[in-house]
């Protein structure tokens, strides 16, 4: 497993986190399609950002982009701050950091004079910029009075920015008081990552006294609300494929990867894997539910007690990773484990057993190495959730923490940098999911 660190606030804010949300000022959307389809440039960039960052529960990157750009060619700048997010993370097109930087200066001047007249969208796009550098010299302190001056105007994300910064020590002095003062702000409007890091400030004590069932509160309400505005529609995947159409995915619908990142010492790899099969039909638990379900509250689950929550849950499966001491013992001390590679083996597990599995509609939670080895003694570091597989392009689609990402099958047969199913016990790590 491993320990998952966000380092800027602002990315997840810009990339994944919905800028208005029940509670802030009002989004109508009907009205808003209406005008940016009868050519309003300011209106056409506001529905780029609603599906850049899934504001009305659906992601869809190809709208993104097709409403920005004719946002931008009118010379209004959310347009062109969406294109170079776009640009800049590769998303829908490809990664194109010159694009991106000369996007981020088209932008800087009308957003500027939009967030002059009091637009909190243009306030907080604003800030990013200026704490950044893009388009623009950094600016630590002019970033956060743009920040300032949305949240002290009532704008979630903005406040929650705000709190963040503090909590951090970011341009300001550490300051728990006003961090809470700040999220608590944004949870009354119902913003889901302040509700979320509410939850986590209660689970780690931090700032507050700690309370296990104050952080299950935050956290279910944060949870239960992002899965209530989620789109998973099994015929086109809308949710999966954020709008972009890759040819051959065959996906087992309904496993979404929860929003946010459960914070605990050793990470929640094998917490947000769970979430997504338990919460499959319905919201059921939070991840800090299901962390304690697996009888190891404050750290990540292991290997053998993925099954717990499982357990706990009432979900079928078969557990091929739970291992006895014993089975390490044998293993490692195995001469054939040290001189042969068992290449043929991981090869032949790998098309007719995971891939075929997965091919039939069984979701597998799989443990796997990461290479270059940072444990030695680890038969598997991380946990990710195989939901999909695409024949054409011979790559699996999967669940990692909350993000759905492809890697080519061939990829986990090597020990190159990155995710492998190589390791010196010669265990092949699974728990499939049956009756799914």
């Amino acid at each position: 497993m491993i320990k998952f660190f966000s380092a800027l606030i602002i990315i997840c804010i810009v990339l994944v986190y919905p800028i208005f949300c029940i509670g802030s000022e009002s989004l109508d959307i009907d009205l808003i399609i209406q005008k940016a389809e009868n050519g309003d440039a300011y209106y056409q960039g506001v529905l780029g950002e609603i599906y850049l960052r899934g504001e009305m529960g659906e992601k869809n990157y190809k709208k993104a982009y097709e409403w920005s750009h004719l946002s931008s060619d009118k010379g209004n700048p959310l347009g062109a701050y969406n294109l170079a997010i776009l640009y800049e993370s590769g998303i829908f097109v490809p990664k194109d950091s010159l694009a991106a930087h000369e996007l981020y200066a088209k932008a800087y001047i009308p957003m500027l004079e939009l967030a002059k007249r009091g637009d909190p969208r243009a306030q907080v796009n604003l800030g990013y910029m200026l704490e950044i550098g893009n388009g623009v010299e950094p600016d630590l302190q002019k970033a956060l009075g743009w920040y300032e001056k949305a949240a002290h105007a009532g704008y979630p994300t903005a406040q929650y920015i705000v709190g963040y910064k503090y909590y951090h020590g970011w341009g300001y002095d550490k300051d728990y008081d006003r961090t809470l003062e700040w999220f608590n702000k944004a949870a009354e409007q119902n913003y889901p990552p302040a509700l979320h890091f509410l939850g986590n400030m209660y689970a780690n004590g931090v700032g507050v006294t700690r309370n296990f069932e104050e952080a299950v509160t935050w956290h279910r309400k944060a949870e239960q609300y992002q899965y209530s505005i989620e789109t998973i529609n099994p015929d086109s995947s809308c949710y999966v494929l954020n709008g972009i159409d890759y040819k051959g995915d065959l996906i087992i619908p309904g496993l979404l990867p929860p929003s946010f990142i459960l914070e605990i010492t050793e990470g929640s790899c094998g917490e947000s894997c769970l979430w997504s099969i338990i919460n499959s039909k319905n919201f059921v638990a939070s991840q800090l539910e299901i962390n304690k379900s697996g009888g190891c509250f404050e750290r990540g689950l292991h290997a053998n007690e993925l099954h717990k929550p499982l357990d706990r849950y009432h979900i079928q499966y078969a557990d091929n990773m739970h291992k006895s001491y014993f089975q390490y013992a044998l293993s490692f001390l195995n001469p054939a484990n040290i001189l042969s590679s068992h290449s043929n083996k991981y090869r032949d597990y790998l098309y007719n057993v995971v891939i075929e599995k997965v091919k039939h509609g069984n979701p597998l939670i799989l443990g796997v190495k990461i290479y270059p080895d940072k444990h030695y003694f680890w038969d598997c570091d991380h946990f990710i959730l195989l939901v999909g597989y695409n024949e054409m392009t011979n790559e699996l689609i999967f669940n990692d923490f909350n993000k759905r990402k492809r890697i080519n099958a061939e990829k986990l047969l090597d020990k190159i940098d990155g995710y492998s199913l190589i390791n010196r016990y010669n265990f092949l790590n699974y728990i499939e999911i049956k009756n799914f």
